[in-house]
C-alpha cells in the first residue's frame, strides 16, 4: 500500500523521566518518519533535570504535532495511560524516551502491515546498543514470529518490548498498564492482549533500538535477588486474570506452567526459598498439563517429587546441552 493512502492518526506516547541525556534521539526518531500522520505526546514525570524544558520546546518548534504533558501520576505506567486517555490516533506507539524508532520507515512499515493484514499488533525485531546507537555497540537482535497455531506456547519467549509495538486504539481502548509491578509492566500489557484474543503480527524486519545503559529501572541493572522477587508478583498477577478470565487453552497453561518452572530454579539459585515456595504452589500438577518436549516432562514431574533434584538435573542439562532446556521448550 502507498503512504498516500494509508491514513490513521497515529499517537506516538512517550514517558520522560530524567531523559535529558536521550530524549533527543527518541524525538528525532518520530521527527525523521516518512509516514507524516502522527502526534507525538511528551509526558514529564516530574524530572528534576532539564527534561521538561527540552519538551516545551519540541512543543513550540513542532506545533500540532508534538504536545507535552505533566504526568498527573507517578511512574511510566501511569504515564503511559495517562496518554492513552489524550490520544486522539487510531493507532498507537508507545516509545520510551531512551529508546529510538528503527529508521525513517519504520512507522509506515508497521502501519502498512497492520492495515494490510488485519492486525492488532504489529511487531518486529529490536536491536539492542549498549548506550550509544552505534554499529559497534549492538549487543544483540530479538524478535521472532508469534505464527497463529503457537502463539499461546510462543508468546512467553517472543513477546516484543515497549518501544517495538504499535496496536490499534480501537482494541486497546479497555486496556490499562498496571503501575503496581515493578517488574515485567509489559510483559503484564500484552499479556492481556493476548487474553482478550488480540491479532498479532511479526515483521522480520528492524522496528526499535533499544539502549542499554546505566539505568535503575533496566532490567539488566537488576539484582538476580530482586528481579526474581519483582519476577513472583508478574506470576501472582498473571496467574490472578487467568482466573478473572476463565482462560482454559491447555498449550498456553502449559507454556505458562513451565515458565513458572524456570522461575522456581531462579528463585533456588539465589537462595530466595519463600519466592521458591510460593511459585512451587502455583504449579499445576503434571497431569494438568500438556508438555511435548521430554527433557521438560522429566524436570516438570521431577520437581513435585524432589524440587532440589529437578534443579539439579536442571543445571545440569544446562551445562550439558549448551541451553536453558526450559527456555528452549518455548521457542
Amino acid at each position: 500500500m502507498k503512504k498516500e493512502d494509508l491514513s490513521p492518526l497515529v499517537s506516538i506516547i512517550v514517558p520522560c523521566f530524567n531523559a535529558e541525556a536521550y530524549l533527543a534521539d527518541a524525538v528525532n526518531s518520530v521527527l525523521r518518519q516518512s509516514y507524516t500522520n502522527w502526534e507525538c505526546l511528551l509526558i514529564d514525570d516530574k524530572s528534576s533535570d532539564n527534561t521538561f524544558g527540552l519538551i516545551e520546546k519540541y512543543e513550540r518548534d513542532f506545533p500540532g504535532k508534538i504536545k507535552g504533558l505533566v504526568n498527573p501520576g507517578k511512574g511510566a505506567c501511569d504515564a503511559r495511560n495517562f496518554g492513552l486517555e489524550q490520544a486522539k490516533g487510531e493507532c498507537v506507539k508507545f516509545l520510551d524516551s531512551d529508546d529510538a524508532m528503527f529508521d525513517d520507515e519504520t512507522l509506515f512499515s508497521q502501519v502498512n502491515f497492520l492495515e494490510e493484514n488485519k492486525l492488532d499488533i504489529v511487531f518486529g525485531v529490536e536491536h539492542y546498543f549498549q548506550d550509544k546507537f552505534e554499529a559497534e555497540n549492538l549487543v544483540k537482535k530479538r524478535g521472532a514470529l508469534l505464527n497463529d497455531t503457537n502463539v499461546n506456547s510462543q508468546f512467553f519467549t517472543r513477546f516484543p518490548i515497549t518501544s517495538n509495538f504499535l496496536l490499534r486504539s480501537s482494541v486497546s481502548s479497555e486496556l490499562r498498564w498496571n503501575g503496581k509491578l515493578k517488574s515485567g509492566q509489559e510483559f503484564h500489557f500484552l499479556f492481556m492482549c493476548l487474553l482478550n484474543k488480540l491479532r498479532f503480527g511479526f515483521q522480520d524486519i528492524p522496528a526499535a533500538k533499544i539502549r542499554i545503559h546505566n539505568s535503575i529501572h533496566r532490567i539488566s541493572n537488576k539484582t538476580p535477588e530482586v528481579y526474581v522477587a519483582q519476577t513472583f508478583d508478574l506470576i501472582k498477577q498473571l496467574s490472578h486474570e487467568l482466573e478473572r478470565y476463565k482462560y482454559s487453552n491447555q498449550e498456553f497453561l502449559s507454556a505458562f506452567n513451565v515458565w513458572k518452572l524456570r522461575w522456581c530454579f531462579s528463585a533456588l539459585r539465589v537462595k530466595n526459598f519463600p519466592v521458591f515456595r510460593s511459585i512451587q504452589n502455583l504449579l499445576l500438577k503434571p497431569s494438568a498439563l500438556k508438555i511435548g518436549n521430554a527433557e521438560v516432562r522429566f524436570l516438570y514431574r521431577l520437581n513435585f517429587l524432589s524440587p532440589y533434584l529437578a534443579f539439579a538435573f536442571y543445571e545440569i542439562f544446562k551445562k550439558t546441552v549448551k541451553r536453558d532446556v526450559l527456555r528452549g521448550s518455548l521457542q
